[in-house]
């Protein structure tokens, strides 16, 4: 027999006038909260519903708070519809228990001392008569709702009981419900609020390749979330001189991203007021150091590519060594690190470092480390030498073709499109 169905044969035994309002309450009350997919309001509601079927003078709703493993008072109010100040006191134990049980419970004429175990509030309450009833679904209980009286002419009676566990059976649905609503809901809302964060991310990088005496370039980013902590930029400097930059925030996310965004603002800002990369960077630390959160960092690389020779000054901040590929000879050169990554190390110096002119087919390769650390299904590490390899073999091909082919390359060895971390590369080609 169902709770619905055990109700309608236990309590229509009493008075009639009485169990007839009580039913039209209670089928009401279930019309009501089973449509209502407000949390809040529908928390209210229930708690003045409780009050009309047991007539009693307060009405309390709480919730199990999961973390701190207490029952947590979300609704408190009175007969009148008022809400209850929050240093109102309640009888603890009765709710404690019925969350525990997962069984209604009611005590009558509980001033005389008749139940003192179940808690010495309520008789310091003076209270006459309480009822407390599960909230549950049929794998938890997540809550109780307690009504109490202090008068005995509102003594509850066996019938009551059978009413208010029907109601908190009802009404434990229609929150649960309304919860997976109300998550759901808050789903979306951050997924828009996530997708509109990318929009913003994405608009601060380069939008399609450049060209300069000596140099054509291109880049690409792709962010395994929504967000990223990976950026790459290119900043004209005046003087025939053009910054390349490219850098990878530690972690994922909106916090990366964040994080990127600051880093980027300051190097902007510096860029135009120091005097090389070396001292661009040393300054940025000092703000990222100061500002940001200590177990977040950011690996960068700065490059200021003169156009009128083709040469290139850089300075590295714990990034990737980037690689320069010589056409004339077919070698390779590593640009190595001259620092550390930035937001460590506080009043952290970089060393600097210069390149020969790029001659025609010279390659210059910035990248994040998405690139050499993406996974084949055997685990394998993709790996710089097979970019070495690759990129020997695309000396002929466009800046913007060799970053669709070194895309390629890795979409065919991780069998994916859906990247498991951010990626990021810069193509600087000499013409």
């Amino acid at each position: 027999m169902t709770d619905w169905a055990a109700a309608q044969t236990g309590f229509l035994t009493g008075d009639k006038t009485k169990d007839a309002r009580n039913v039209a309450i209670l089928l009401d009350t279930i019309a009501e909260v089973s449509a209502n997919r407000n949390l809040g309001s529908l928390l209210k509601s229930i708690v003045d519903k409780a009050l009309a079927i047991s007539n009693a003078d307060r009405g309390l709703l709480l919730l199990h708070d999961t973390e701190k493993n207490v029952l947590r008072v979300e609704v408190a109010r009175d007969k009148n519809g008022n809400a209850l100040p929050s240093s109102a006191k309640y009888s603890q134990s009765i709710p404690a228990k019925v969350f525990k049980s997962g069984t209604a419970e009611t005590l009558m004429d509980a001033a005389g001392g008749g139940d003192i175990a179940l808690g010495q509030s309520i008789l310091d309450l003076r209270l006459v008569s309480v009822m407390c009833a599960p909230l549950k679904t049929s794998n938890e209980i997540f809550g109780v709702l307690y009504v109490d009286s202090r008068a005995s002419a509102k003594g509850f009676t066996k019938a009551d009981l059978e009413l208010f566990t029907t109601l908190g059976s009802q009404c434990g649905l229609a929150v649960h419900n309304a919860k997976l609503v109300e998550s759901y809901l808050e789903q979306q809302r951050l997924r828009h609020s996530l997708h509109v964060a990318k929009d913003i991310q994405q608009g601060m990088l380069p939008r399609r390749s450049i060209e300069r005496p000596h140099v054509e370039i291109a880049g690409f980013n792709r962010p395994c979330e929504e967000t990223g902590g990976d950026y790459f930029d290119y900043i004209p400097m005046g003087d025939r001189r053009l910054g390349v930059v490219i850098g990878d925030v530690s972690g994922h996310g909106i916090g990366a991203a964040l994080f990127m965004t600051t880093a980027r603002a300051l190097l902007r800002a510096f860029t135009y007021t120091r005097d090389n990369p070396a001292d661009v960077l040393r300054d940025v630390n000092m703000f990222l150091e100061r500002d940001m959160p200590s177990s977040a960092f950011m690996t960068l690389f700065f490059g200021e590519v003169n156009t009128s020779t083709g040469s290139v000054r850089y300075a590295s901040a714990g990034h990737n060594p980037v690689i320069l590929f010589r056409k004339a000879t077919g070698k390779f050169e590593m640009l190595e690190r001259t620092g550390p990554g930035l937001g460590i190390i506080e009043g952290a110096e970089y060393g600097i470092g210069e390149t020969p002119p790029l001659g025609v087919g010279d390659i210059l390769l910035l990248y994040t480390d998405g690139l050499p650390e993406a996974m084949n299904g055997n685990k394998e590490l993709f790996g710089e030498e097979r970019l070495k390899t690759l990129l020997a073999g695309l000396q002929e091909r466009s800046p913007q073709e060799i970053v669709k082919q070194l895309i390629r390359a890795i979409t065919a060895w991780t069998r994916s499109d859906v990247f498991e971390d951010d990626v990021t590369l810069v193509v600087v080609k000499g013409t």
